[in-house]
Parts: structure tokens; C-alpha cells; sequence
């Protein structure tokens, strides 16, 4: 679309020097409009390359990740479901386990990828209030899934509350703890411990894992990326990703 501007004046005749000067302030006016233009179209294609990337991994999720643990359930069911075969209680147990371990592990997926969508669309605002940790972290344990009662916990006695926003918290620290237990040897090696510093809480997620290559710590930190290109739990690489982000919000 080509735009025009046009000024106007009203008072005594210009001298040739008002006139270049005029000349000159509507050759840097013009310069100006052209850069602004210039920005936007550059930030809607760095937008459109960004949406691009996202509906390329939501694919992808769709193809592979999310696949995989339909199909685990899907056979669970078939077999209970079964009435030519009288399962034993203990596999009955194996196969309710299973579907409720990947129905978890959907939940996460789909969790991810809908916080990264609100992330990079902008829509994601967080809404600050008074808070317990003595109740957000026992959650953020629990949300984890079960079987994870053995991580220690040690919590400030005179860290009552802090300010958050308490679901984007949770979010951040589930993130964090779950890549956590995908890499430790056991639950009961891992520790959540948050103190005062200042005016400040510091909540410090601690395990005995291989740890991230130095070379790495910011590319773990970018959207669908798996240190080493694998996954240890069929996840998407999402997680610190998401998790760094809420933090910053």
C-alpha cells in the first residue's frame, strides 16, 4: 500500500535555505516511515517463522509423541477388555498403571504445547498474589505422579509466603522437577529446597544426574530441543524451554 504525506503552511513566502531545510526534514520524515515499515514487516516474519516452527512440532507431537502412548493405552484397554482371557490381578494392576502413567504423559505433552502457544502468541500474563510454597510445592510433587515421595523437601521456616503467580509457579517447577526424574537414578536422590535471600525467595531443584554440557545450557533452553537429540521419557523438549520462559514472564 503506498502512502503519502503532505504538509501545510500558512504564513510569509519561504526562502530558498527554509526550503531545503523542509526538504531535508521531509527526506528524513520519509526515511523514517520507511524503517518503521521495515521493522514491522521484519516482526511479522520472525512471528510467522516462529507460528511455522510451532505447527512443524505440533505435527510432529501428533506423528510420533503423541502416538506412542495412544498406543500403549489403546492395548491396555483391548486386553482388559478381553473375555475370552482371565487376566491375573497383578497384570489387571500392570495394565491400569499403564493407562494411567500415559494418560499422565498426554496430559504433560498436551500441557506444553498449549503453554508455548499462549507463550509465543503473547496471551500469557501472569497474575501476582500472595502465596504458600508449603502448598505449591507438595502440588508440583504430586502433579509429578506417583511414586515420588521420596524426594526430599526442605523448606525455610520463615519463608511463609511469597509473591507469584501460583499456577504459572507450579507450571515452572514442574517442568523443572520432571526433567529432574527423568534423569536421576531415584526419586529419593533428587531435593527441592527454597530459603530467603534478601527480599528475595530462592527455590533450588537439585539432582545426582549426568548433568548439561556447559557448551548447552542455553540450546536446552530453546523450544524442541533434546540434549543429545534423544528423550528419555518420548517428551518433546519442551520443558525448560517453557519453564525458563514463565520464569521470565
Amino acid at each position: 500500500i503506498n502512502q503519502s504525506t503532505m504538509l501545510f503552511g500558512k504564513g510569509d513566502a519561504l526562502s530558498p535555505d527554509d526550503h531545503r531545510l523542509l526538504h531535508s526534514f521531509a527526506g528524513q520524515l520519509k526515511r523514517s516511515l520507511e524503517q518503521s515499515q521495515l521493522r514491522e514487516i521484519a516482526m511479522e516474519a520472525t512471528s510467522l517463522a516462529r507460528a511455522d516452527e510451532l505447527r512443524t512440532a505440533i505435527l510432529r507431537a501428533v506423528s510420533h509423541d503423541l502416538r506412542s502412548p495412544l498406543s500403549s493405552i489403546k492395548a491396555s484397554v483391548s486386553s482388559l477388555r478381553q473375555t475370552d482371557v482371565e487376566w491375573p490381578e497383578e497384570t489387571r494392576q500392570d495394565f491400569l498403571f499403564s493407562i494411567e502413567s500415559e494418560t499422565d504423559r498426554l496430559t504433560r505433552i498436551v500441557t506444553n504445547l498449549l503453554d508455548l502457544s499462549r507463550i509465543e502468541s503473547g496471551v500469557l500474563r501472569p497474575v501476582l498474589r500472595s502465596i504458600s510454597l508449603e502448598e505449591v510445592i507438595p502440588a508440583v510433587i504430586y502433579e509429578t505422579g506417583p511414586g515420588h515421595s521420596d524426594i526430599q523437601l526442605d523448606i525455610d521456616r520463615d519463608l511463609d509466603e511469597i509473591i507469584a503467580d501460583p499456577a504459572l509457579l507450579e507450571r515452572a517447577l514442574a517442568n523443572i522437577l520432571s526433567n529432574a526424574l527423568s534423569w536421576s537414578p531415584t526419586p529419593h536422590s533428587i531435593g527441592i529446597f527454597a530459603h530467603r535471600k534478601v527480599d528475595n525467595a530462592h527455590i533450588h531443584i537439585v539432582d545426582h544426574g549426568p548433568g548439561i554440557p556447559v557448551d548447552q545450557h542455553t540450546s536446552v533452553l530453546q523450544p524442541f530441543h533434546r540434549l543429545g537429540d534423544t528423550s528419555v521419557n518420548g517428551g518433546l523438549g519442551l520443558g525448560l524451554a517453557i519453564a525458563d520462559r514463565l520464569i521470565a514472564s
